[in-house]
């Protein structure tokens, strides 16, 4: 008997298919309760993993039971069986892990997400060679999305979070707290290019429309418009609200241009990146691969804004990373990127994104004590400050100036106005490329002003976000030190260790003896004087490793808090001969960290000749 004949014997086909049929229309319902949001979207996905490894049971039972009358089970049978149980058990759990942000019932839900914020998720690139355009096109239906008053957008950077991202695109939608998100897919169709985009609701990831449009690769400016256009008419049907978006000024009609300015950007953020991790070379070679694509944009497209812009983008990033150790490069690439600025604001006098990274720039001259002069330094604070509140009337949503606002006036001893401005940044775009730098100035600013319950809200933030930023275990630390917390060595212990698995290698060293400190602090505080003065003292370095004797501020601090104040008042005095001019004070008071001494004679008089 053939094989095919012994198949048609035992009715193989007929047990498959109607398998199959039945189990199509189990699961049709189930997609049904899902779109509706009566079941978690994840429901439907791990039946339809069952589904399909219920057609491989169908047929391992209809071979064994096609024929006809009763036959025994044999146990080449269960062992098939059992198989495929266990793989399918290990393929829903592996699904489920994978899109545990889909995992909310409706129930919980409660109509809490608000159809009007949208996350447009960065866009996928089919051919994988448009992965520029993919970013360009995204990025500018987010810009223009946002200029809408009757919507909420995810900022680019809070979409960029999820790239390439495990979790559904409805579940990724949950975490930005979007009611609505949008999708897309950038392919090639021969000498043009088809972008594919879906809209749907959070809730249940019930579709809201689908689109597509395609353009001649040339003509790309065109294909991002209407785009933009062709998503605001879907929005508008959906919401019921009049949407017009609005076309930006200064904006460019050389899609050429536009494209190579894409490309640009994608580096200078390559760049940072790469500076970040230490590779300086990579970074430097990203940082020349994006001016020489910004020089061929403004070859292309002369009056156009943006790219100046960009190249002082870029000339702020060199000062920043390649000029760390040599104020002499930071002083050449700053002085470059003030020029940019000239230039850009000569075009365009109201530009805020200008105004931003020239009032950063100054800003970060001033605080790094790039210049001697004094006088030129007050000079370039001044500006600083001009140039980034201009920015904020003119843009008051934009999160950049009330960032670098926060950091000059934190700087400057103005802590309740560096609060505001954190708060305004956060606000304004809880996913900005310096949202740590704005969680940390948050949680530093309500620390020193002994607001310990919110200092401690902006640490955990701050540690949830980014889980393997040292600073963010750092102050966790420190909070175990103020008069409200509970004693608790081992877990600062804890803590110390945790912290310098990732701290930098080259902070280590210091930062390793200043936790010491911290952690001494924590014992003197749980009543081990004893044990406390043996980690305190073994904490202090020699002048190689804190010249400017930096450790013996930080240990008369420790000590002023758990009230040793004799040995703290001596450490002072020891520390104020290396570092004159210290302040105590912070907000126009005397800082917590000193009030034990502020009876104290001594403590008097050194802070009076401070």
């Amino acid at each position: 008997m053939s094989f095919i004949q012994e198949i048609k014997e035992r009715r193989l086909f007929q047990w498959v298919v109607s398998y199959a049929a039945a189990g199509w229309i189990a699961l049709s319902v189930l997609d049904q309760l899902a779109d509706r949001g009566v079941v978690p979207n994840i429901v439907y996905v791990v039946g339809l993993v069952w589904y399909v490894g219920g057609l491989f049971a169908a047929t391992i039972i209809g071979w064994y039971h096609g024929e006809k009358g009763a036959q025994e089970v044999p146990r080449a049978e269960v062992l098939l069986l059992s198989m495929l149980t266990v793989a399918l058990l290990g393929m829903s759990g592996w699904t489920v892990v994978q899109n545990r942000g889909a995992i909310i019932t409706a129930a919980d839900l409660g109509g809490a997400f608000d159809p009007n914020r949208i996350a447009v998720l960065y866009f996928d690139d089919a051919s994988g060679d448009d992965q520029a355009l993919a970013d360009g096109l995204t990025e500018s239906l987010i810009e223009e999305l946002a200029r809408v008053g009757a919507l909420s957008v995810v900022s680019r950077n809070g979409s960029a979070e999820f790239r390439n991202s495990a979790l559904a695109s409805d579940s990724i939608a949950r975490v930005l707290d979007a009611g609505t998100f949008v999708t897309g897919t950038v392919d090639r169709r021969g000498d043009d290019v088809q972008v594919s985009v879906s809209l749907r609701e959070s809730e249940g990831g019930n579709p809201i429309d689908r689109l597509t449009v395609t353009r001649g690769a040339d003509d790309v400016l065109a294909l991002r418009d209407e785009v933009a256009s062709e998503v605001a008419l879907a929005l508008r049907s959906w919401l019921g609200r009049e949407i017009e978006l609005r076309r930006r000024q200064g904006d460019t009609e050389n899609p050429r241009a536009w494209i190579v300015v894409q490309r640009a950007q994608s580096e200078l953020r390559s760049g940072e990146a790469r500076a970040l991790e230490g590779d300086l070379d990579a970074a430097v070679g990203a940082f020349d691969r994006a001016d020489a694509l910004i020089e061929e944009a403004r070859e292309l497209e002369s009056t156009w804004v943006e790219p100046v812009n960009l190249a002082g983008q870029v000339s702020f990033a060199r000062g920043r990373f390649l000029g760390r150790r040599d104020r002499e490069v930071a002083r050449q690439h700053l002085d470059a990127g003030l020029q940019h600025a000239q230039e850009a604001l000569a075009m365009d006098p109201a530009n805020a994104a200008a105004l931003e990274y020239r009032g950063a720039m100054r800003y970060y001259r001033y605080a790094r004590r790039i210049d001697d002069d004094d006088q030129f330094r007050e000079q370039l604070l001044n500006g600083a400050r001009e140039d980034l509140e201009r920015a904020t009337e003119i843009d008051e949503g934009r999160a950049g100036p009330h960032y670098w606002l926060s950091q000059l006036r934190y700087a400057n001893g103005d802590i309740a106005g560096a609060v505001i401005d954190a708060r305004r940044a956060y606000q304004a775009d809880a996913y900005l490329t310096q949202a740590a730098g704005i969680l940390r100035r948050l949680y530093l600013s309500t620390y020193d002003l002994a607001q310990f319950g919110e200092a401690e809200r902006w640490c955990a933030e701050g540690h949830r976000r980014f889980e393997n930023d040292w600073r963010f275990i750092d102050c966790q630390l420190w909070l175990k030190l103020t008069p409200v917390a509970t004693p608790d060595v081992d877990g600062a212990w804890a803590l110390r260790e945790q912290m310098l698995e990732l701290v930098p290698e080259g902070q280590r060293e210091m930062q390793g003896r200043l936790t010491q400190l911290i952690v001494g602090g924590v014992i003197m505080q749980a009543g081990m004087a004893d044990s406390a003065q043996v980690v305190l003292e073994t904490a202090r370095a020699g002048v190689d490793i804190d010249p400017d004797q930096e450790l013996l501020g930080y240990e008369a601090v420790v000590r002023s808090i758990v009230g040793d104040t004799d040995t703290s008042i001596q450490l002072l005095k020891r520390y104020l001969s290396a570092n004159p001019g210290h302040d105590f004070e912070i907000a126009g008071g005397l800082h917590w960290w000193y009030q034990n001494l502020a009876a104290d004679p001594e403590f008097r008089a050194l802070r009076s000749s401070g």
